[in-house]
């Protein structure tokens, strides 16, 4: 993995960066990672190169979750392609 420079949080922050995290699937797989570093877009390519292309967006716990973002903590992830009403969606204000 790359090293980046990831955002200064203030004292008392309940982030903190490098705790584990557990990232499910729809299809109920579990995968691992790295709070404030793993982003939805690494998720997909770890699944398939194919998927990571044709992910625009992700939903994450339900909401809508940009691709490059890191994810927060433990969650839901759906990565969402412009055939998906939420990806069309988004597509629609570019």
């Amino acid at each position: 993995m790359n090293a980046r420079r990831l955002p200064l949080r203030s004292r008392g922050s309940s982030l903190c960066v490098g705790g584990a995290e557990q990232i499910v699937l729809p299809d109920g797989n579990v995968k691992e990672g790295v709070k404030l570093v793993t982003t939805p877009l690494e998720i997909a390519l770890g699944i398939s190169k194919k998927l990571a292309q044709s992910a625009i967006v992700a939903k994450v716990d339900g909401g809508v979750w940009d691709m490059f973002r890191p994810l927060e903590a433990d969650c839901t992830l759906e990565l969402c392609s412009f055939e998906d009403p939420d990806g069309k969606e988004v597509c629609h204000w570019l």
